[in-house]
């Protein structure tokens, strides 16, 4: 689906932000296939420290002129390009369905979360039959329904709220009291109840903490709020970002799904300790980066070994760290510039009233902030559902002004066919 919609897709990309996110997607693939190239030891040598490398080819009784890559884990370079294949797959279908495809997310991304809020309350009532559950490594006493935690599970519920906020706004705003809108509006609130108390069901503090903006955002919503001043929303985002951060301090959460319950004391597996480990790889590698994938391999370089059991970090649980940690400088690069497009994408949807899928567009925004503030504590973009629902509220905010000026177009063009025929 990916390579037969690129060409069509990048037909579409004719706005700025359609422009510069595919520049961004560009960009990284282009770094993260470089990582990967095997290099002359005089050149790999020199990017960051590579003392284990060395050491691992003597070690063998190789020769130190080895050709190596970038990547400290070249095998999970490979399996993670693969892994955002979906992502780019969903991004290029909805670019290229255009914005018809509105109405068809405002039903089925809700309709998805309350797909897995049953089964998360199936899996509660059924004594956690383990036939329900689809990880062999999860949380098996918490309704994590398709994912295999609660924290992802309760991250996709949240950003499923405003786009049910979405639709109950374009109900009240054409309501006729007939027996197809009240049949709608029962069908939404039978989406929306079961997402909301699942999410109250899921033991996340993490989700506890999503759901504050998630209501904010879908109240502003459905309240069909004309416009937000870039001053409001500024406040609006700062707050959001900024509850999340005391709750972090304040409250402690699962960090590894199945591997027991981790604070945020000062034990080796804590969310503070796996960041000040994280950090340091980053002062060995800030330039170019260990290479995409390699998180869990490069930290148990940095354990200490007295302290190492068991449990593990698989991800930093934070994957601006971590982003930043295996790609270097170039991936602190693109998150500032991803942090800047999004914001031009909420203020444009926020502030242009004309458009008519626009409460489709704000909770696309508000969906995208969700999943940026867990990604803080988490990594829920790494799970293929939560990452092809952000592709596809990216693709729906970049295509909006194209397909609005190609209307116009059409429009103009059409009218002049008239005057000629007249004529």
């Amino acid at each position: 689906m990916a390579a037969a919609l690129l060409p069509f897709a990048l037909r579409q990309s004719k706005t700025p932000h359609a422009r510069l996110l595919l520049l961004l997607i560009f960009v990284w693939s282009v770094w993260s296939v470089l990582q990967l190239v095997p290099l002359p030891e005089w050149i790999w040598g020199k990017l960051g420290d590579r003392a284990v490398v060395q050491e691992g080819i003597a070690i063998v009784g190789l020769q130190a002129d080895q050709f190596m890559p970038i990547s400290l884990a070249p095998e999970a370079g490979r399996i993670s390009l693969s892994g955002a294949v979906p992502f780019l797959a969903v991004f290029c279908l909805v670019l290229v369905l255009g914005r018809r495809t509105a109405s068809v997310l405002n039903w089925t991304i809700p309709a998805m979360g309350a797909a897995t809020a049953f089964l998360g309350f199936a899996q509660i009532f059924t004594n956690n039959d383990e036939r329900l559950y689809f990880y062999e490594i999860t949380n098996p006493n918490s309704p994590v329904g398709f994912f295999a935690n609660a924290n992802h599970q309760a991250c996709f519920l949240a950003l499923c709220l405003p786009f049910a906020a979405a639709l109950l706004r374009d109900i009240k705003r054409s309501w006729q009291s007939r027996d197809l809108d009240v049949a709608k509006a029962i069908s939404v609130l039978a989406i929306a109840l079961p997402i909301f108390l699942c999410l109250l069901a899921a033991g996340s503090v993490a989700g506890y903490l999503l759901l504050l903006p998630a209501l904010a955002g879908s109240f502003m919503i459905y309240n069909g709020a004309t416009s937000l001043s870039p001053t409001k929303l500024k406040y609006s985002l700062f707050t959001g970002a900024g509850i999340m951060a005391a709750g972090v301090l304040i409250f402690s959460s699962p960090v590894l799904g199945g591997l027991g319950l981790m604070s945020l004391s000062g034990s080796e597996m804590s969310r503070p300790h796996i960041w000040s480990v994280t950090f340091e790889i980053i002062r060995d590698h800030w330039l170019f980066g260990t290479g995409l994938g390699s998180f869990e391999d490069v930290f148990r370089m940095y354990e200490d070994p007295d302290q190492v059991t068991r449990t593990y970090a698989n991800n930093a649980h934070n994957d601006l760290l971590q982003f930043v940690q295996e790609t270097g400088l170039i991936g602190a690069l693109l998150i500032g510039a991803g942090l800047r497009l999004y914001w031009g994408l909420v203020k444009k949807a926020w502030k242009h009233e004309s458009d008519e899928t626009r409460h489709t567009s704000r909770a696309a925004t508000v969906a995208l902030f969700v999943v940026m503030l867990h990604s803080l504590v988490d990594y829920p973009l790494r799970t293929p559902a939560i990452a092809c629902v952000a592709a596809a509220c990216l693709a729906l905010l970049i295509q909006e002004k194209t397909l609005r000026r190609d209307r116009r177009k059409q429009k103009v063009e059409a009218t002049e066919d008239e005057r000629s025929l007249v004529i």
